[in-house]
């Protein structure tokens, strides 16, 4: 069971091993669900668009069988209007005062009235009269149809009621070129006798009759056939176009060019038949012979499979643009979930890592072996001066500020004995003493059928360990030492002395000043004593002091605490005693070389101690640091004793032994130059500048030389070196003048 964490920073993963990896195993698994789903999905498609097309079909098939009952129950209407025209046409007074007494006048006025008839009516194609042996006696038009009527039709009409009309099968005629179905109607005509006469008969176009109750029923969106008993199929023009349209062969004869519908047909008398490229609806009607049942007639129209694809296209793009939205959910629904157990695991790996890495207080970083940083604690953090998130993905080596060499040794030595251990001393960084374990991290997961090493690094801070140590090491040296050891600060202010030099200055205080118990030699040279142990870390001196009951001179040897202590403000000065001579005496009397003159009266001192010959064949150069414009302010006077500390540190640094650097006033340099031409000195000016230039120290630099003349003051050799300067300064092209460096000879 996993408790709860105290590192709640931890909850994150600390680097990419404890994060999600797909793993070859995990991505064909998820290859292997995605591919079962799109094939599912694919599968469910189809079926779900062939069940919308099918239902479609059902639909359109349907919505077509309304339609044939309703036009069937149009044609049953129109065959009894048939019926009840011929009634009257065969009852009209023209028609009977014919029979009654047959002229030319009134046969005239009887065929123009058919005339009119025919001509009016579409569907009715002629009338005709035949008399009771069958044979025509009257017609309008079409003669060639039936001129007489065969003896098996008689039969048929003599047992016809009066009244009754009697209905044939549908024939064909060619008419113009082309063959109309036709049907026609007979009437018994009886004379007021109710003696036999003869037959009335009207014939019927078939096309022109089912034109004239649906016009559009027989185009290419509707197409429509009737057929008989035989398969026979009687159609116009219409349906003619309509049926070359199809993919099936549909010719005159239906039940040899497509049995399987013909069986269909015969076997069901209605309903719908689903072909290769269309779907075909039949229905049996009443027509012709009504009476008898063995020859029934139909009524067949198709429905083509590419209008109903066109129809179901926009169903078809919703059904798949919803699948595959559906494909797309339930993909990225696999996705996550497998993102979640991953996840999972990796959260489990993550808190177990954290629970055995940070429980303790120190400092712990996370690294790959190429030394790049993956994680690290707040400890770390604090004790490296730096910020959390900082830290990820920066290199050890700059992180714990080595030096490149330092680095590739120790790693050298981990890759070596997959172990290190180091101290290192970042007190010069303000940081401390650090003691640093190298080790190989141990991970539980693997990425990729590979185990990643990783770099564990332990920090623990030992600082004041290190004081301590060095404390007492520095307590030990103090005080087992034979001479006169005291230690210090810049100030000169007493930090710890041992036994002997207590006894030898009477020190009783602790706030005693080593200037102070030194005497004023020492005092008026603190000034100079600081500079150098900036610069250098030491100072060799001597001064006088009273000791063991005489005067005795003591060499004084400043120098800074050991550079392992970083203790850069403390000074170790040792006293010891020595015996002075002349020579010694003279040496201290003259200022070092390093040393910087201050004001007039130090400047005159070192002038009037040189030799003759060193003074007379001596140069000055003077030199002003200010640049035009740039410390014209009040507020810009540290900014120029910055500048010119800087330049006073890099030309003691470089000036030759026998020179001297003097300070005339703030932004003005003086250098003293013993023994030196005019040429040397100016050569020695064109050097100094190019090397203040080479760290950026040149800019507005004048640079003034004056050679000695003699029985000349120092006052006017200084003069002299003004107006040099002056010069320098009013040169646009150079910024070095010379001048009074021409010896005058008395004429």
């Amino acid at each position: 069971m996993l408790k709860f964490s105290p590192f709640p920073q931890f909850t994150k993963p600390l680097f990419s091993a404890q994060g999600i990896h797909w793993s070859y195993q995990r991505k064909l698994a998820l290859a292997s669900q995605l591919v079962m789903l799109l094939i599912a999905m694919v599968l469910l498609t189809n079926v779900a668009l062939s069940l919308g097309q099918k239902q479609l079909k059902s639909e359109w098939a349907t919505q077509r069988y309304s339609e044939l009952q309703t036009f069937s129950t149009l044609l049953a209407d129109q065959v009894a209007f048939q019926n009840f025209r011929i009634k009257t046409i065969a009852s009209s007074d023209t028609f009977v005062h014919f029979l009654q007494s047959p002229s030319k006048i009134r046969h005239q006025q009887l065929n123009k009235k058919w005339m009119t008839l025919t001509e009016n009516i579409p569907e009715l194609l002629s009338i005709a009269f035949y008399d009771a042996g069958g044979y025509r006696r009257l017609v309008t038009q079409n003669q060639k149809i039936m001129p007489i009527l065969s003896q098996s039709l008689l039969a048929k009409l003599y047992l016809l009621r009066e009244n009754e009309v009697y209905a044939s099968e549908i024939h064909k005629i060619a008419i113009n070129g082309v063959l109309e179905p036709y049907q026609f109607q007979v009437i018994k005509v009886m004379n007021p006798q109710k003696q036999l006469v003869g037959f009335f008969v009207t014939f019927n176009s078939i096309n022109r009759t089912l034109q004239s109750i649906k016009p559009n029923f027989g185009g290419n969106s509707s197409p429509l056939i009737l057929l008989d008993s035989k398969g026979r199929m009687f159609d116009g023009n219409k349906f003619i176009s309509a049926k070359q349209s199809s993919n099936d062969d549909i010719d005159t004869l239906l039940s040899t060019q497509f049995p399987e519908l013909w069986n269909a047909i015969t076997l069901k008398k209605f309903g719908e038949f689903y072909g290769n490229a269309s779907t075909y609806v039949y229905l049996k009607v009443d027509f012709g012979e009504s009476n008898n049942s063995n020859y029934p007639y139909f009524f067949l129209s198709n429905i083509l499979d590419k209008d109903i694809n066109k129809a179901f296209a926009h169903r078809q793009m919703i059904l798949v643009g919803f699948s595959v939205l559906l494909t797309l959910l339930i993909a990225s629904l696999i996705v996550m979930l497998n993102r979640f157990t991953l996840e999972r695991r990796a959260r489990f790996f993550n808190m177990e890592l954290v629970e055995q890495l940070f429980k303790d207080e120190r400092g712990l970083l996370i690294a790959s072996e190429e030394g790049r940083v993956i994680a690290s604690n707040p400890t770390t953090a604090a004790m490296l001066a730096m910020v959390q998130e900082e830290l990820a993905d920066r290199n050890v080596m700059g992180v714990l500020r080595l030096e490149q060499q330092q680095y590739r040794t120790l790693m050298k030595s981990y890759q070596k004995n997959r172990h290190h251990q180091f101290e290192l001393d970042l007190r010069h960084a303000d940081l401390g003493v650090l003691k640093i374990t190298l080790s190989s991290l141990p991970l539980t997961q693997h990425v990729n059928g590979d185990r990643e090493q990783y770099l564990l690094i332990s920090i623990s801070d030992i600082t004041e360990l290190r004081q301590m140590q060095e404390q007492a090491a520095l307590n030990h040296q103090i005080s087992e030492a034979a001479i006169p050891v005291v230690l210090v600060n810049i100030k000169g202010r007493i930090q710890q002395s041992n036994r002997k030099f207590d006894q030898a200055f009477k020190r009783k205080s602790n706030s005693d000043s080593l200037i102070y118990l030194l005497g004023s030699e020492i005092e008026k040279q603190w000034g100079h004593i600081q500079q150098q142990l900036a610069l250098t870390g030491q100072w060799h001196g001597c001064t006088q002091h009273f000791y063991d009951g005489q005067y005795t001179y003591f060499e004084v040897m400043i120098n800074s605490v050991d550079a392992s202590m970083n203790e850069p403000d403390l000074f170790v000065c040792s006293l010891v005693p020595s015996i002075a001579s002349d020579e010694t005496e003279k040496q201290k009397m003259i200022p070092h070389r390093s040393r910087i003159l201050m004001g007039y009266d130090e400047v005159e001192s070192y002038f009037a101690s040189l030799d003759d010959d060193k003074r007379l064949y001596a140069s000055m150069m003077l030199l002003d640091i200010r640049p035009v414009g740039v410390f014209s302010h009040m507020s810009d006077i540290d900014k120029l004793e910055k500048r010119q500390h800087d330049i006073e540190i890099r030309l003691l640094l470089e000036l030759p032994k026998a020179y001297q650097l003097a300070q005339c006033q703030l932004g003005k340099l003086m250098v003293m130059l013993p023994n030196t031409s005019s040429d040397e000195a100016h050569q020695f000016a064109v050097d100094t500048y190019n090397r203040l230039d080479e760290i950026g120290l040149s800019e507005g630099i004048s640079i003034g030389i004056v050679s000695y003349h003699q029985d000349q003051s120092l006052k006017d050799f200084m003069d002299n070196a003004e107006i040099a300067l002056q010069r320098a300064k009013q040169n646009v092209e150079q910024n070095i003048c010379q001048a009074f460096t021409r010896q005058l000879t008395e004429e």
